[in-house]
């Protein structure tokens, strides 16, 4: 007995799969590649072109010191975002980072062009904010286009203020005098203004005192008279009840003599009838 024959795989049952295998290629390819901030090598400058230069710190972790921990990251992905923003914004603009400087200052991010500071993280201590920092290159630019003096966008100005350190010094003896009698005086007038406050409680507190005896003996006599008009009702009450009761018992008396003497009239007349005198 012979094995059945395969069947040839027909072409159309082929071809799905490689049409599917083809699309997630193209697919893949088409996958924009991740963007490599810390690449900040520059294209060649276009001829006439307003360029703006930016000296960015790099190899934090290499070259600096152990205690400087910078993010060499955010310094690379702060100049990406300038770059597009600036190019984007001003007409004809180039930026390039690091142009002719072989190592850049530390924790620098400094804006310039044609020599002229726009603006210096050295100077103010600051990482310099896209929208607003995009605004001042655009004034600056029609400043120094217009011939006015520019030299105010240099960031010496925006350092941050330190308090300055006071010195103290010994006060003279006038002055310790002077101290003292003032002192004397905040504590006359704390200890007057707690003996008025002390004062002023004591009255208070007495009218309060007051006020409760005058309100305990209103309700006493209040509730005296109350006990006075109740013991006079029940006074009258028991007069009338009294009175009532002796009425009754003299009505009584009264009916029990009558019953008597009706009695004591009827004896003699049964007499009468019972010695009638015989015919």
């Amino acid at each position: 007995m012979q094995p059945p024959e395969e069947k040839p795989k027909e072409e159309g049952e082929e071809k799905p799969k490689e049409e599917q295998q083809q699309q997630q290629q193209s697919k893949q390819q088409e996958k924009p590649p991740a963007k490599n901030y810390l690449d900040l090598s520059n294209k060649p400058i276009p001829p006439d072109t307003t360029v703006i230069h930016f000296e960015v710190c790099i190899n934090c972790q290499k070259s600096h010191s152990f205690c400087t921990q910078h993010d060499e990251l955010r310094y690379a992905k702060l100049y990406h975002e300038f770059k597009e923003a600036v190019e984007a914004a001003i007409p004809n603009s180039f930026c390039v980072v690091n142009h002719s400087i072989q190592k850049p200052s530390i924790g620098a991010f400094e804006i310039t062009h044609q020599n002229k500071i726009i603006y210096s993280k050295k100077n103010s201590g600051l990482f310099p904010c896209v929208a607003p920092t995009v605004e001042r290159i655009k004034r600056f630019l029609d400043d120094l286009k217009n011939g006015k003096d520019v030299k105010g966008y240099a960031t010496t100005k925006e350092k941050k203020q330190e308090k300055p350190i006071e010195k103290k010094s010994k006060p003279t003896f006038q002055a310790y005098i002077k101290m003292k009698e003032e002192e004397f005086a905040r504590q006359e007038a704390i200890r007057e203004e707690n003996e008025r406050k002390r004062k002023e409680q004591e009255e208070k507190e007495e009218k309060e005192r007051q006020e409760r005896e005058r309100i305990e003996a209103e309700n006493k006599r209040i509730a005296e008279e109350e006990a006075a008009k109740k013991a006079e009702e029940d006074r009258l009450k028991k007069e009338e009840e009294d009175k009532i009761k002796a009425e009754e018992e003299k009505k009584k008396a009264e009916e029990a003599a009558n019953n008597q003497q009706n009695q004591e009239g009827e004896k003699p007349q049964e007499q009468a009838q019972g010695e009638k005198p015989a015919q």
